[in-house]
């Protein structure tokens, strides 16, 4: 058993393809020997016994398992999985025939881009077996200003607006960025996932977006890839330049982070910072705050303004704002 003293989570992209028993059995072997449990996101387009069972083995070994399942053909088994995994329903498909999901209750997952008409398209969907609708930004084929509008629509209507999320939250000035321009959406952060979240294809493979090794658990222990010299080397090229081109539209970006300061000092804006780590997690945030604490200085997310009015006036030491 190896332990860590960190949390991993595992994505587990088997859309394109099954698996066979034996990737699933060297996947399951090597997340079963990690403390603490990691948590494994599997995303999948059709769920056989052999998926099942893989899952079960996995929420006994004490994994928190979350299972998308893009454009499923039939719901026969959802109910009785949905009791002991979480359960989502990927459309990409804007003529998805929703009849296929029977009387079930589901969280449905949905680009941006799914329909030009993305207002209409939801209002037509919606119904009381859908409890939750996330919206994924996508940067692909979206006219930003049509969004827009189609964005206030949902606003309006608070019968549906209640149940949309949109992911990862963006402010007006970071969604333009992100759809209209090169800049960079929050330079000042560095994305976590080459140290925490590895991404596994169906023949093995730790397959991230921005590192492929080829390597495949079916012929090294899971650890000799993850420390390989190969992505080491992307590591280290990461922690130079904060971000890579890719990571403005790469949904792993908006979810775990690092707040990288050389040498444990940041100094900014006539602060000098100093920090226990280099490598300093923290959620991805529009705003991130500096809190001191006994003289060493903590990342925080801050999701908006009237959040960072909250911390301001709580009595925190809140020394720093990047944003």
């Amino acid at each position: 058993m190896i332990e860590l003293p960190f949390q991993m989570d595992f994505d587990l992209n088997f859309i394109n393809k099954n698996p066979d028993n034996n990737v699933l059995n060297r996947i399951y072997s090597e997340i079963s020997n990690i403390l603490p449990n990691p948590e494994v996101r599997i995303f999948i387009h059709t769920l056989n016994n052999d998926i099942v069972n893989f899952l079960e083995k996995l929420y006994l070994n004490g994994n928190h398992c979350k299972i998308i399942i893009q454009n499923p053909v039939a719901a026969d088994n959802f109910k009785e999985i949905s009791k002991k995994f979480e359960l989502n329903i990927n459309i990409t498909d804007e003529n998805y025939n929703f009849d296929l999901l029977n009387d079930y209750i589901y969280n449905l997952i949905i680009p941006v881009n799914i329909s030009i008409n993305l207002y209409r398209y939801i209002k037509n969907i919606n119904s009381k077996n859908i409890t939750k609708i996330t919206i994924e930004h996508n940067n692909k084929n979206v006219e930003y200003e049509k969004l827009k509008q189609e964005i206030n629509l949902l606003k309006k209507d608070t019968l549906i607006s209640s149940k949309c999320f949109l992911i990862p939250y963006l402010e007006e000035n970071e969604a333009e960025k992100y759809y209209l321009n090169n800049k960079a959406v929050r330079p000042f952060l560095t994305c976590s996932a080459l140290w925490l979240s590895p991404e596994i294809d169906n023949e093995g493979k730790i397959n991230m977006p921005c590192c492929n090794t080829g390597m495949s658990v079916l012929d090294f222990d899971f650890f000799e890839i993850w420390n390989s010299s190969e992505i080491n080397n992307k590591r280290e090229i990461l922690q130079l330049k904060k971000q890579f081109n890719i990571c403005k539209h790469c949904k792993k970006f908006y979810e775990n982070n690092f707040l990288i300061v050389e040498d444990t000092i940041l100094e900014y804006k006539n602060h000098k910072l100093i920090f226990e780590n280099i490598l300093n997690p923290v959620k991805s945030a529009p705003i991130i705050g500096i809190i001191q604490e006994n003289n060493i200085c903590m990342p925080t997310p801050i999701y908006s303004e009237e959040e960072l009015k909250d911390i301001s006036s709580s009595g925190l030491n809140l020394t720093v704002i990047l944003k």
